[in-house]
């Protein structure tokens, strides 16, 4: 019977572990999930996620920013500009109601959560010259939280998908 060193063993375990990870969604960085370069990750992020549900790429994290977190809309605002995406003046999805680009940051309170919880929200979308639609939605929930610890989540949906 032949015995190996156990930093040999913890070694293997440690790479078939990582590979497992890998396969099933939860790369340990941003580099190890192909994404698309519209969905922008800021500086400071934390507790950054990639997914794909039915063909839409999104991405989550968390900032911990100042309201009204002028530097994180600043972030993805020239990131995106500066490869070519343009702002919707009116939110893709109820085209009636101008995106918060033009309105600002919304408030309300979620009764849906005990104890009641304030939130404010801010929520833009662009769309690429090929018709591709990317959005963010930026949240402070307070309490339990506060009006520092902002979650962003972002999504790409494709150009194929929004001609449904």
């Amino acid at each position: 019977m032949r015995f190996f060193p156990r930093s040999v063993i913890c070694g293997a375990m440690l790479t078939v572990l990582q590979v497992v990870a890998t396969a099933h969604g939860h790369p340990k960085d941003q580099k190890a999930f192909p994404h698309s370069d519209a969905l922008i990750v800021c500086q400071g992020a934390i507790g950054t996620k990639w997914t794909t549900a039915k063909g839409v790429e999104q991405l989550s994290y968390q900032v911990s920013v100042d309201y009204p977190a002028t530097a994180v809309i600043s972030c993805v605002s020239t990131a995106l500009r500066e490869t070519g995406w343009r702002p919707l003046r009116q939110d893709y999805w109820n085209p009636k109601l101008p995106s918060s680009r033009v309105r600002g940051w919304m408030h309300f309170v979620d009764t849906t959560v005990q104890p009641q919880a304030t939130v404010d929200q801010w929520s833009g979308q662009w769309k690429s010259k090929t018709g591709e639609v990317v959005w963010y939605t930026l949240r402070y929930t307070y309490p339990p939280g506060d009006r520092r610890s902002l979650s962003v989540a972002a999504g790409l949906i494709t150009a194929d998908l929004t001609k449904k």
